[in-house]
């Protein structure tokens, strides 16, 4: 993805696609100039009526949160044997 990309950002909790100018992507999370899907068409309608309430893009920022556990989940801790014995 290069950034300035026009992209749908697709989430999973909250469950909810984001429409918009994509700015960067990173390591750390996604961040974007954009709207709700659910908002697209008021927002369009806006864009043409001229004369009407104008709302600004907000930029948006999404962290990674899906980053790996420091031990897998099958770890059984109780079974390790100790070196002090």
């Amino acid at each position: 993805m290069d950034p300035h990309s026009i992209v749908v950002v697709s989430l999973h909790t909250p469950k909810e696609k984001i429409w918009g100018e994509l700015l960067t992507i990173s390591t750390a999370g996604v961040t974007l100039r954009g709207i709700d899907l659910n908002s697209f068409d008021h927002f369009i309608r806006q864009l043409n009526e001229p004369d009407g309430e104008r709302v600004g893009v907000p930029t948006l920022f999404f962290p990674m949160t899906n980053r790996p556990a420091p031990f897998p989940p099958w770890t059984n801790f109780s079974s390790a044997k100790s070196d002090a014995a």
